[in-house]
Parts: structure tokens; C-alpha cells; sequence
């Protein structure tokens, strides 16, 4: 159907994140994979990494993802869309 077209799909959420960062790890750490978001980001500013989240399970009590892994300054991201590596983005430079 045409439908299907036109049906926006989100295929990754990044937060920068301080003084919200319980919010976001929490709050948007559920309704993300409740709404099939596969990937979300936190650019934790205060540790200094980012945090990436990924795998959801959307139908868990709370909904919310089951695997993260933590980036430090040194480190590049993965950026991964759709299962595949499509670029790396460097921590220290989102940190900037």
C-alpha cells in the first residue's frame, strides 16, 4: 500500500544530556522502545561518554532496552542504522 510509504520511521533518538540525565535514562530510556525507536544515544555531559542503548523490548513491564554500552572520550561510535555500521562518530568531538 501507498500507506506504508508514507509511515516515518525513526531509526535513532540522541539526547544531549546534564541536568536531565535521570530523566532521559529513565522516562525516555521506556517510551523510546515502546515506540520501536532500535537506538538511543545519551551524550552523557557531566561523565563525559556517551551512552548507547539499544536492542528494545518494547513489550517488557517497564519497556526498555537490553543492551548499553558506555563510549568514552577516546573512543569512536558506531553509528549503526537499520543493523548496519554506516559511520563512526568520535566521543570527544560530541563533547566539544
Amino acid at each position: 500500500m501507498i500507506r506504508d510509504y508514507l509511515t516515518p520511521q525513526i531509526l535513532a533518538s540522541i539526547e544531549v544530556s546534564d541536568s536531565l540525565l535521570a530523566f532521559d535514562r529513565r522516562d525516555k530510556g521506556r517510551i523510546y522502545p515502546r515506540a520501536g525507536i532500535p537506538v538511543y544515544w545519551i551524550i552523557n555531559v557531566a561523565d563525559k561518554m556517551v551512552e548507547v542503548y539499544s536492542d528494545p523490548e518494547s513489550t517488557g513491564n517497564p519497556p526498555g532496552y537490553r543492551v548499553r554500552r558506555d563510549y568514552r572520550p577516546s573512543e569512536d561510535v558506531p553509528v549503526v542504522l537499520d543493523g548496519q555500521v554506516v559511520a563512526a562518530v568520535s566521543v570527544s568531538e560530541r563533547l566539544q
